[in-house]
């Protein structure tokens, strides 16, 4: 045994996964549902449903933009 303190890890992020944006309409509902399909698609409805409900909340065009780069890799 060593007398090392024990450092409780936190889990890791799960990595994002990447959504092809470039090249799609980019009208805010399309992008919207995009990004919610490939959250689910990666096995993350949670995050998907987190993702839609905030991006419905959001002000601007560009509010939505910045919550597509929290959630995914967009290329």
């Amino acid at each position: 045994m060593t007398d090392e303190p024990r450092h409780e890890s936190t889990p890791p992020k799960p990595a994002k996964p990447r959504c092809k944006l470039i090249g799609r309409d980019s009208n805010v509902f399309n992008v919207i549902g995009l990004v919610r399909r490939r959250l689910i698609d990666a096995g993350r409805p949670d995050a998907a449903s987190e993702f839609t409900d905030r991006a419905t909340r959001a002000k601007s065009y560009d509010h939505v933009l910045q919550l597509v780069f929290e959630y995914v890799d967009p290329y």
